[in-house]
């Protein structure tokens, strides 16, 4: 994997992240390289389509155009939603300090939400790791979530994939959807743990039934090319449909 950054917002990101988790900016992908790392590759090339198969291709093609507006839309909305319970509300820095100082779970996610984008405070990644932290050992799954991506990035702290897969596995496994998508992504791609497309598969489904897109998505293409499950480009089709239809409401 490699890492790259936001034209938007500077974030450090994965290069193969479709949408930039901070800003909810959708890639072109044609960012400049930060940090090179080791991918390891799929053990076949995707199976190409028949004959047969070429009006479902253009289906796909279109629908795949369509996916990408919706991500983007679904990054924004979930980088803005993340923890399960609704922020609450401080009047200032000092008091949201104060209350994370306290040993409030919610707070301390909040402060470290604040040092990541720099709102009401200078950006500190470093910062907001440590506030992720103390939230994530109070068991809130959102901070989990987020210090498992800064493990997983190398932000604020040494890029630890080991550490990364411990804390997103803590939010998956309490039901956090996006850290279920996370995690199914680690496993499709081998990256800090084993490659294994039904792990992979399996992730993204209990992501999927929480409506998350993103595993929507990616459930959509591992049927299309056969990864984790057999290929079916009527189930992967079956797929985009409900990314549109969640377009549409």
């Amino acid at each position: 994997m490699a890492l790259i950054k936001c034209e938007n917002c500077g974030g450090n990101i994965s290069d193969k992240a479709k949408v930039c988790p901070h800003c909810g900016r959708v890639l072109d992908q044609e960012v400049p390289v930060i940090e090179e790392s080791h991918e390891v590759k799929a053990p076949h090339e995707p199976h190409p389509l028949r004959k047969s198969d070429s009006w479902l291709s253009l289906r796909f093609a279109m629908n795949a155009m369509i996916a990408i507006i919706v991500l983007a839309f679904a990054g924004y909305y979930w980088y803005e939603h993340r923890s399960n319970t609704p922020k609450r509300s401080y009047d200032s820095i000092e008091s949201l300090t104060e209350a994370a100082k306290k040993g409030d779970a919610d707070a301390q996610f909040e402060l470290g939400e604040c040092y990541y984008k720099g709102e009401k405070v200078p950006q500190n990644y470093s910062e907001a790791v440590k506030w992720f932290r103390k939230a994530a050992e109070n068991d809130h799954d959102s901070a989990q979530y987020q210090l498992g991506f800064c493990y997983l990035c190398g932000e604020g702290v040494a890029q630890d994939y080991s550490n990364a897969v411990k804390w997103i596995r803590k939010a998956a496994e309490k039901g956090h959807s996006q850290a279920q998508c996370e995690l199914g992504y680690l496993y499709q791609n081998g990256e800090g743990v084993p490659q294994d497309y039904d792990e992979a598969v399996k992730w993204y489904r209990k992501a999927a039934e929480k409506g998350n897109v993103n595993a929507l998505s990616n459930l959509a293409i591992c049927y299309q090319n056969g990864y984790g499950v057999p290929k079916d480009l009527s189930e992967a089709e079956k797929l985009w449909q409900t990314i549109e239809k969640q377009r549409q409401n």
